[in-house]
């Protein structure tokens, strides 16, 4: 039943019926044919409220009454009021269709015929507004302005031709019963409501009809307590001789088809994690807020929506129950979300509810639900509301909850409401939706991403989808990390809880792609991107021709997807770069000696010419270049490279030489601060070390130590 997004239409057919309705339909059936309407119309009334099915019940109608019964052919019609803009349409549309459904009849008489010219004529004489008088039919075309010639001269009113069509319908044999079904009746104006009552029981109760109306009687009794006053609900029991209302969906048929909603949104989206113990508990409630088929539906719809908004990081159970409440329970709804912070127990929440706050929350009453009903789905949801109020709840251990995205969980609360509008969340759905759809806008998409801290996210959808994207989506998406990559960058700084994290993912994310695009794409993408042009693109560049050198280590398959003489061309292009941003951007002076590294394992042999030459240019670039041999992780320096890697390349003889005599001439003040506590963490490292030139045993050193150091050398000058 539920497959993508649940239409509200009826069903027409008893294959389709849920709700086992056949044998209500059987039943109906039934009454229609014990009628006895030779002489008089009769009226049945199918009533219940909106959503519960009437329309298809309706409509099956006509598949469970037979040609005929045992006095003649019966003949149907059905009449959906609702299709019509005014009051004048309804009544014309009504007669009119009644003429055509009489023409269409097969081997028709003449005296069928005539009975259907006179209802043509008679309905298109009928005017809302003129009394249904014994006023002449002359008059009436009269003041109708119809051009009904030969009823000009005619002496007839309009309740003479009323009595002729009776007359000749209870000659007619061509049929026994006419079965007319209106539906739609309580979606009208309350003027349009009594008029249908007006004329099923004054403008149209001819003999052999029998009239089957579905409404809501609440609607219905409303519309005609207007035009009845007191009196309003006698005159429908005098319209309506059986009325039926339509049975309630059972508790069971409603329990079984919410759980199929469930279960086939979790098998649509590919939810793989599970909670029954957690749904059976919230079941009643849910059911509670769940009138008929169509709020099923709507639910479904709902859900659909809202999975595809925010993916698969929430929990069914929180998401049925929450999707309800707001459309139930709207109230309920709101104050869960005023109340994040002592629901969740998040950092800003008190740590209780206040008595007053327990207090008034017991008196509130919903539209459906009562006080107990609301304080034992808090108590379900929010185990901390359970403890607050010394109530039990549904507890499980903190890493079940989140690995099924509990809404009691502050860093998974506000995801249950991202359909709001102030929400800044972008959804998986969103991002697929992008990926799969409009892969154009994915330069402009990850600049937003980026700045709502969602690359993460990002990532996670594209590896969820990844059999789904074209391989012309993985290039521009690839290309648009590389070309945002300084963008980026510049919003995780800005990220208080993980600086680094958008960045590392954009950089996870460009080498998973990599990996999954043919070799002409990726040595395409290298070669546009590997060689830097300006000092912002320098990183990105480091990281991209490191994915080629990792590979020769075995960590990566992207150099085995590339040509030798594609990587060597590769490698030129990097260095061809370096060396030419080195030029007017010493690389030694802003704090990036570490890319010198990559001339060495690109071009061994020139790597050391061109090194000696940059620190004969300048001697101080020797303790310069020690800021890109160290590294820090926490609160230490590191040592970045392999000491004989290190040695390879300078001595410490040269080190220490150069720093005492720039202590000396006091050009040690032309080194930034991160250059000199380099200096000095290498000096404390190799201090501590000794004569142990692979400082495998000393690997780090604190920073405050390092700082110390190198403030008590500026202070000596």
């Amino acid at each position: 039943m539920f497959d993508n997004i649940e239409t509200d239409l009826p069903i027409d057919n008893f294959k389709d019926d849920k709700l086992s309705r056949k044998s209500f339909v059987y039943y109906i059936v039934d009454k229609i044919m014990q009628c006895d309407v030779n002489n008089r119309p009769f009226c049945i009334g199918i009533t219940g409220s909106w959503g519960n099915g009437k329309s298809s019940v309706l409509n099956m109608l006509p598949k469970a009454l037979p040609g005929k019964d045992s006095k003649g052919k019966l003949i149907c019609l059905k009449f959906d009021p609702w299709n019509f803009n005014s009051e004048d349409d309804i009544l014309h549309q009504y007669f009119d269709t009644l003429y055509s459904q009489l023409l269409n009849q097969q081997d028709h008489s003449k005296a069928l015929d005539k009975i259907a010219h006179l209802i043509k004529d008679y309905g298109r004489l009928i005017k809302v507004g003129v009394p249904f008088l014994n006023i002449t039919v002359a008059d009436i075309a009269k003041s109708i302005g119809t051009n009904l010639a030969f009823l000009a001269k005619s002496k007839k009113g309009l309740a003479d031709i009323k009595q002729e069509i009776a007359d000749k319908i209870k000659e007619c044999t061509d049929f026994s019963k006419i079965i007319v079904l209106i539906d739609n009746i309580d979606r009208l104006t309350s003027t349009e409501i009594q008029l249908i009552f007006h004329m099923v029981s004054s403008l149209a109760d001819f003999p052999k009809t029998i009239f089957v109306l579905t409404y809501d009687e609440d609607i219905v009794l409303h519309a005609l307590s207007d035009m009845q006053g007191k009196d309003y609900r006698r005159y429908l029991e005098k319209i309506i001789q059986l009325p039926i209302r339509l049975p309630y969906m059972s508790e069971t048929v409603k329990r079984s088809m919410l759980l199929e909603c469930i279960r086939s949104l979790r098998r649509h989206n590919n939810y793989d994690t599970d909670d029954s113990g957690y749904m059976h508990l919230l079941l009643p409630y849910c059911l509670k807020l769940i009138e008929n088929i169509r709020d099923i539906k709507r639910l479904y719809n709902t859900l659909d929506a809202r999975v595809y908004m925010i993916g698969k990081e929430a929990n069914m159970t929180d998401l049925t129950i929450i999707s309800l409440l707001e459309e139930k329970e709207h109230e309920l709804y709101d104050w869960i979300r005023t109340h994040k912070s002592a629901l969740t127990g998040d950092n800003s929440a008190v740590s209780k509810f206040s008595s007053e706050e327990i207090a008034t929350l017991s008196q509130i009453k919903g539209n459906i639900l009562s006080s107990y009903d609301i304080s034992r789905i808090l108590c379900l949801m929010f185990p901390k509301y359970a403890s607050d109020t010394g109530s039990s709840g549904y507890t499980t251990d903190i890493y079940k909850m989140r690995r099924t995205y509990r809404m009691c969980l502050p860093e998974f609360f506000d995801i249950y409401y991202s359909m709001n509008l102030e929400t800044s969340k972008i959804s998986s759905g969103e991002i697929k939706s992008i990926v799969t759809g409009h892969p154009e806008d994915l330069p402009y998409f990850i600049i937003s991403l980026a700045e709502m801290h969602e690359i993460h996210s990002f990532a996670v959808t594209i590896e969820e989808i990844i059999e789904n994207i074209s391989e012309d989506t993985k290039v521009i998406i690839i290309q648009s990390l590389i070309e945002n990559d300084s963008i980026i960058e510049a919003t995780s700084s800005s990220y208080e809880q993980d600086p680094q994290s958008a960045r590392q993912e954009s950089r996870l994310l460009i080498q998973y792609l990599l990996e999954r695009i043919s070799s002409p794409s990726i040595y395409k993408i290298m070669r546009t991107h590997i060689s830097p042009t300006d000092k912002d693109g320098i990183d990105i560049s480091h990281f991209l021709i490191h994915l080629i050198l990792e590979s020769d280590q075995g960590s990566s398959t992207i150099r085995s997807l590339l040509k030798k003489d594609q990587i060597h061309e590769l490698g030129n292009l990097y260095i061809s770069g370096i060396f030419e941003i080195d030029k007017s951007f010493s690389l030694m002076d802003s704090g990036y000696p570490e890319y010198y590294m990559d001339i060495r394992y690109i071009d061994k042999d020139n790597f050391n010419l061109y090194l000696q030459k940059k620190f004969q240019l300048n001697p101080l670039n020797k303790l310069k270049f020690l800021e890109g041999c160290l590294a820090i992780t926490g609160n230490n320096y590191f040592l970045q490279i392999d000491q004989s890697v290190l040695t390879s390349i300078i001595d410490d003889k040269d080190i220490w030489q150069t720093l005492d005599k720039a202590r000396a001439d006091g050009r040690i003040l032309e080194l930034s601060d991160n250059q000199l506590y380099a200096v000095a963490a290498y000096k404390l490292l190799k201090e501590t070390a000794g004569d142990d030139d692979s400082l495998s045993a000393h690997l780090d050193k604190p920073i405050a130590d390092c700082q110390a150091l190198a403030n008590q050398w500026k202070e000596s000058q």
